[in-house]
C-alpha cells in the first residue's frame, strides 16, 4: 500500500475521531445524524437506544470509552470505505465522495437529519449512492446469507439508507442532485467479498430491498410491507424461523423513524430520560418472546439457561452510557 494512501486513511481515522468527541456537546440545534436512526418494529426496537442519544443531545458525559476492539472496528471500517473509494476511481466509476445529505422533518421539533453518503458512482449514465459497511467473518454470514439463507442487510444500515432514498425522493435539494438509486455495500473483512443491497422506499414508507452478489447479479427482490410483522408471528402458534426474524426485523416505517428522532428531543427540552428500548437483564419470559419471534434459537436459550448467566441486549453491552443508564435507573455496582 502507498505511503499515500497511509496518509489518507490516517487522516480519515482522526477526523472521524474529531467528530466522535464533538458529540459529547449539547447539540445546539435538533440535529441528528442518520447513523443514529431507530423504530419501533412491534414490540421491539432496532437502531440506536432512545435513551442513549438522548444523553448524546443533552451533551452527558459517556461512562464508559470506547474499547480497543471497537475504536479497531471503527479505523477497519473507515479504512475498508477508502479502499472501494479508491478502486471506484480506478474503475472510472467515481463521482463524488462524503457527499452531504441534509433535510427537516415534517414532525414537531423539526429534526435536521444530517448525513454523508460514502461514495457517487456514475454507472452508465446512472448517478448512485453508495453506503460502504465492512463485517467481519463472524457477522458474514447473517449479512451474504449462506445455502438455503437468503442475504439480509442489517437493520440500522438499512434505516440510514433509507433515510438518503427519502432525501433523493421527496426532498427536493435531492431530486435536484440526479441521484437516481441508494445501495448498502457490505464487505467481508475475512475475505474481501463484497455483496449489495439497492434500497427503496414504496408509498406507505416500507423499504423495498434489492440483494445483489458482488458480480451484480440480483438474488432477490422483497417488498418489506407484505413480509409477516413481529406482531404477526407472535399471533402465531408455531414459533417463528430465524429467516423470518431476520425480515421482520426490517419492516420499518420511514415516519416511525422520524417519530423516534422527535420523541427524543421531546424528552431533551423536558429533561425526562426516557425508558431505555433495551435490556441489560431478559427475564425468561422475555427469552420465550425472542424463540417466538426467531430472534433466538430453542438451542441458544437452552444453553443460556444452562450457564445460569445472565442474557442482554447486544447494544446495553456496547453502549458508551451504560453505567450512566444503570445508575439513573437505581442499579449501582461498588
Amino acid at each position: 500500500m502507498s505511503n499515500f494512501i497511509n496518509t489518507m486513511f490516517l487522516k480519515d481515522i482522526m477526523k472521524v475521531r474529531a467528530e466522535s468527541q464533538d458529540s459529547a456537546r449539547t447539540r445546539l440545534q435538533n440535529i441528528s445524524w442518520p447513523s443514529e436512526a431507530s423504530a419501533g418494529v412491534g414490540p421491539f426496537t432496532v437502531g440506536e437506544c432512545k435513551r442513549s442519544l438522548f444523553y448524546k443531545v443533552i451533551g452527558a458525559e459517556p461512562s464508559e470509552e470506547m474499547s480497543i476492539r471497537g475504536r479497531a472496528i471503527c479505523d477497519a471500517g473507515l479504512m475498508y470505505e477508502n479502499y472501494h473509494v479508491e478502486r471506484f476511481k480506478t474503475m472510472g466509476l467515481y463521482y463524488d465522495s462524503q457527499y452531504r445529505i441534509e433535510f427537516e422533518t415534517k414532525t414537531d421539533n423539526r429534526v435536521i437529519i444530517a448525513g454523508k453518503v460514502d461514495v457517487i458512482i456514475n454507472d452508465e449514465s446512472i448517478l448512485k449512492a453508495i453506503e460502504i459497511k465492512s463485517v467481519s467473518g463472524f457477522k458474514a454470514p447473517e449479512i451474504f446469507g449462506t445455502q438455503g439463507k437468503l442475504p439480509i442487510p442489517a437493520a440500522h444500515n438499512l434505516m440510514q439508507a433509507m433515510l438518503y432514498k427519502y432525501w433523493t425522493k421527496y426532498i427536493d435539494r435531492g431530486v435536484r442532485s440526479g441521484i437516481k438509486e441508494v445501495y448498502l455495500m457490505y464487505v467481508n473483512r475475512s475475505d474481501g467479498a463484497t455483496c449489495f443491497f439497492e434500497v427503496d422506499l414504496d408509498e406507505q414508507g416500507y423499504p423495498i430491498i434489492r440483494a445483489l452478489d458482488q458480480t451484480g447479479k440480483e438474488i432477490y427482490k422483497m417488498k418489506l410491507a407484505d413480509q409477516k410483522s413481529y406482531d404477526e408471528l407472535l399471533s402465531r402458534g408455531t414459533e417463528a424461523t430465524v429467516e423470518e426474524g431476520s425480515i421482520a426485523e426490517l419492516r420499518i416505517n420511514i415516519n416511525d423513524i422520524f417519530k423516534k428522532f422527535d420523541s427524543v428531543y421531546d424528552h431533551a427540552k423536558t429533561k425526562v430520560l426516557p425508558e431505555p428500548d433495551y435490556k441489560l437483564f431478559y427475564s425468561p419470559q422475555d427469552l420465550e418472546r425472542e424463540v417466538h419471534c426467531g430472534r433466538l434459537t430453542r438451542r441458544k436459550v437452552s444453553m443460556i439457561k444452562k450457564s445460569g448467566e445472565t442474557y442482554s441486549d447486544y447494544k446495553c453491552s456496547i453502549c458508551n452510557y451504560k453505567k450512566k443508564c444503570l445508575g439513573d435507573s437505581g442499579i449501582h455496582f461498588a
